[in-house]
C-alpha cells in the first residue's frame, strides 16, 4: 500500500538491448516478436491503471521460453540493465510495508503474460512472503492486489488507524473509503488488505512500535512533558516518514497521525514511563 515512481521512457530500450544480447535461436524468435511486442508495450501503458484488462499472452512454447529467458537467465545481467531504469530505492515491501525487500514480483505473472517478463513497470521489489502469497493469482477474475506504481496511493487515504488508550496504547487497522478514493480502488484495497493479512501484520508491527515508543520517551524525558511537546516530536517523525516516501497509507504514518489528533496522550505516557 505504497506509491512508487515509474518511468516508461526506457522500457522499450531494455527489451531491445536484451534481445541483441541473446544467442540463436532465442535471438531470432525475439526479433520476430518485436513488432507485436511494441504493440503490447503500448497496451500495457494505456491500461496501466487497470492491468487486469491487459490481454493474456498466447504464445508457442518456444516463444514463451525465449521471453521468460530474458528475465531468468542470466538474472544478474538483466538486473544490471533494469535497475537504472527502475529509479527506486526501497527497504520495505510495498505490498505489506513491514518485511524487507528480498526478491522481485511480476505484477502480471510471467507465466500468463510472458511479453512483460522484463518490462520495468511490471516488476515490483517485494518480500518472499508476499511474492509467494501472490504467486500467479490475485489478478483475475478480479484484482486483489494494489499496484504501487499506478493506483494513486499517494493521493487518497485508504488506511484507517483506531487507537484505544487504557493501561497501554492499543491500535487496530482497517480500510476506509475517505479522501478521494473511488469505489474501484476501495474494493481492490479491501481485498489486498485481507489477502496479504495486513490487519494482523500491521497489528503486530504497531504493538512492537508502541513498546519501543515507551522506551524511547523514557530515555530522553527526565520530567513530565506537555501534550504539545510530544506532538511536535511526532509531527516531525511523520514528516520524516513522508519525506522518505511512506505516505498516508503507511501503518506507522497512520498510527502517529492518529495519536497527534488525540487528547490526553501525554498524561498516559507520563504515567506509563514513571514521570508522574
Amino acid at each position: 500500500m505504497k506509491h512508487l515512481e515509474m518511468n516508461f521512457d526506457q522500457c522499450w530500450d531494455i527489451l531491445i538491448t536484451t534481445t541483441k544480447g541473446k544467442e540463436p535461436p532465442r535471438k531470432g524468435i525475439l526479433e520476430r516478436l518485436l513488432p507485436e511486442l511494441n504493440i503490447r508495450y503500448d497496451e500495457y501503458k494505456q491500461k496501466c491503471k487497470s492491468l487486469e484488462y491487459v490481454t493474456e499472452t498466447v504464445r508457442s512454447n518456444e516463444e514463451k521460453e525465449a521471453l521468460i529467458h530474458c528475465y531468468e537467465s542470466p538474472l544478474k545481467k538483466i538486473s544490471s540493465i533494469l535497475l537504472p531504469s527502475l529509479k527506486r530505492v526501497q527497504a520495505f515491501c510495498p505490498y505489506c510495508l513491514v518485511r524487507h525487500v528480498q526478491t522481485r514480483d511480476h505484477f502480471l505473472p510471467k507465466d500468463y503474460w510472458p511479453d512483460f517478463s522484463i518490462h520495468p513497470a511490471n516488476l515490483v521489489d517485494v518480500c518472499y512472503t508476499c511474492n509467494l502469497s501472490k504467486g500467479n493469482r490475485l489478478i483475475k477474475p478480479r484484482r486483489s492486489v494494489l499496484n504501487p506504481y499506478f493506483d494513486g496511493l499517494d493521493s487518497c487515504k485508504l488506511l484507517r488507524c483506531d487507537i484505544a488508550i487504557g493501561d497501554i496504547i492499543e491500535a487496530s487497522y482497517s480500510i476506509t473509503r475517505d479522501y478521494g478514493a473511488d469505489e474501484y480502488l476501495y474494493d481492490v484495497a479491501c481485498r489486498h488488505f485481507e489477502e496479504f493479512g495486513l490487519r494482523h501484520l500491521f497489528g503486530a508491527a504497531v504493538a512492537s512500535r508502541i513498546s519501543n515508543l515507551y522506551i524511547e520517551i523514557s530515555t530522553w524525558a527526565s520530567q513530565p512533558f506537555e501534550e504539545q511537546e510530544i506532538k511536535e516530536k511526532w509531527e516531525k517523525l511523520v514528516a520524516g516518514l513522508n519525506k522518505n516516501g511512506a505516505g498516508c497509507n503507511h501503518w506507522e504514518v497512520a498510527f502517529f497521525s492518529k495519536l497527534i489528533e488525540m487528547d490526553g496522550v501525554s498524561t498516559h505516557i507520563n504515567k506509563v514511563v514513571g514521570l508522574c
